[in-house]
């Protein structure tokens, strides 16, 4: 092998075992590392040091935490401490994942999970073993293990991402979530599932899905929307346009009827800002919403304040108070 073709090979390892430490990998990628650390084309010596590597670079500097500190107040500021945050999280996070590799190294065992996750605002599309598609909204996790399109296809969602589930009779496609579960065998739709939030929603938009919570389910055709509401277990299925129900994928929080209480528990979910709302006045309204979600936060309110009379304060904190005029 040539210089130029094993720096190639080299890197295409590196590129791997840094998917890995993000929680990025495919089940190939851990098993393409796995047999380059037993065939010795990579030493565990080397993959440490990548370890390391990849999280001085995800680490934050002096420099930058300074910045932070010197801007308090500002929303810039504050959206770099929570990325900054984030970005320490995974740090610390891959130190065991490396571990959990090794062992399944040293035991003959295969890494089981693959985790697809995105930030704050970000938007991406995983393409899975059956070669279904997702689209992951922002603050989204998907999981599934390396079992999936074998014996069965399950995957786990928190947050929100549409499907577009290629067909398989003999295998149903699962998305399991907290509190709830949705069964398909080829069709599209969104579903939302924060974990913050007190709510899951279903749009159908092509073929057939069933909504199960418990013993309880309820099937959903084409243009239909199921609403679950996590605090009474209460299931309530209406027809919509479910356009609406996608608009995140074009950068766009559309809603045509929307109380005030769950668009800033929306608003915290997509921007990683806690607000804070008590609604009085307009505690039973409901209001027709299209907003643009790639502006900042304090540009999304003040369009909605031309909509609803508010006003809002950044807190010492990072939180937001939201207070009726």
């Amino acid at each position: 092998m040539s210089k130029d073709d094993r720096r190639i090979s080299d890197d295409r390892i590196k590129e791997k075992c840094f998917r890995y430490f993000r929680g990025e990998s495919t089940y190939e990628d851990e098993v393409s590392i796995r047999e380059s650390l037993s065939d010795g084309k990579l030493s565990m010596d080397d993959f440490r040091t990548m370890e390391k590597d990849w999280c001085d670079s995800e680490r934050p500097t002096a420099g930058q935490r300074m910045a932070y500190a010197k801007l308090t107040g500002k929303i810039k500021a504050r959206r770099w401490k929570r990325l900054a945050l984030r970005r320490l999280i995974p740090a610390v996070g891959a130190a065991a994942a490396a571990v959990a590799l090794f062992v399944n190294i040293f035991f003959g065992k295969d890494p089981v999970t693959t985790t697809c996750s995105t930030a704050f605002l970000e938007i991406k599309e995983v393409v899975l073993p059956d070669s279904s598609r997702v689209s992951l909204n922002s603050a989204t996790t998907l999981t599934y293990d390396s079992d999936f399109n074998k014996k069965d296809r399950i995957v786990t969602l928190s947050g929100e991402a549409f499907f577009d589930v290629s067909k398989n009779p003999s295998k149903p496609f699962v998305v399991r979530m907290k509190d709830a579960e949705i069964t398909v065998k080829g069709t599209s739709f969104n579903v939302s599932a924060y974990d913050g939030e007190n709510g899951i929603q279903a749009a159908l938009v092509t073929g057939q899905i069933q909504f199960q919570t418990g013993k309880d389910y309820i099937y959903l055709s084409p243009g239909e929307v199921i609403n679950y509401n996590r605090l009474d277990r209460s299931m309530s299925k209406s027809r919509r346009d479910v356009s609406q129900y996608c608009s995140w994928m074009e950068g766009r929080l559309d809603c045509e009827s929307i109380t005030l209480d769950w668009l800033f528990s929306r608003l915290t979910s997509l921007y990683g800002v806690k607000i804070d709302y008590t609604p009085v006045r307009y505690k039973d309204r409901t209001i027709r919403v299209i907003l643009d979600t790639s502006e900042s936060l304090d540009d999304v309110l003040g369009a909605l304040s031309v909509i609803v009379p508010i006003k809002w304060k950044w807190q010492d904190d990072g939180r937001i108070t939201i207070m009726e005029k």
